[in-house]
């Protein structure tokens, strides 16, 4: 953007998001803050920053939000989804409304609180042999796993007693857990 007469053009927003934080209430949301300017795209002192616009969206460089800060130096982004990536960007703005240019782009996923669900198996029967003794199979491939945002791919899925575990003839629990 060009600059006419005396306005000077601010330059981006350097240090955007430190201190990032995920607070999960009825929608997650994050806190969003960045330190001001030092100087003009021209190398001169930064003065007169009237406030700043948060930028964000689930794509690089494709900011579908843009919320005006004011003269905050933080803001919280509200609304978001579990495991999506979000690209943030900070710009600083005159009293003119006139923009500097984005801060560095910063991308920050969305924390995925909400465990696996698991179906488990129908109760098994293990046979055991004339001493007693029958040896836990690995039940992991009976279950059923599904997730909210991950690949179930990417789910862990283990077995407590670990497979080849000898059991002792009579009833034992075998717990499945699910890891996203």
């Amino acid at each position: 953007m060009g600059m006419t007469g005396r306005t000077k053009k601010l330059s981006a927003v350097i240090g955007v998001v430190w201190g990032l934080m995920a607070r999960l209430t009825f929608a997650l949301q994050v806190q969003v803050e960045w330190d001001p300017p030092s100087s003009n795209t021209d190398g001169s002192p930064a003065t007169g920053v009237a406030g700043y616009k948060v930028r964000y969206g689930t794509a690089s460089r494709n900011y579908g939000i843009v919320l005006d800060a004011g003269n905050s130096l933080k803001t919280a982004l509200q609304d978001l989804r579990e495991g999506v990536t979000y690209y943030i960007v900070v710009s600083a703005y005159d009293s003119g409304k006139v923009e500097g240019d984005f801060s560095p782009e910063l991308a920050w996923t969305a924390p995925d609180r909400t465990p696996p669900q698991i179906v488990p198996p129908a109760p098994q029967i293990l046979k055991a042999s004339t001493n007693g003794w029958a040896t836990l199979p690995d039940w992991c491939p009976l279950v059923s796993v599904t997730d909210n945002c991950s690949d179930t791919a990417n789910i862990v899925v283990s077995q407590t007693p670990a497979p080849q575990t000898p059991l002792r003839a009579g009833a034992a629990t075998v717990t499945i857990l699910a890891r996203d």
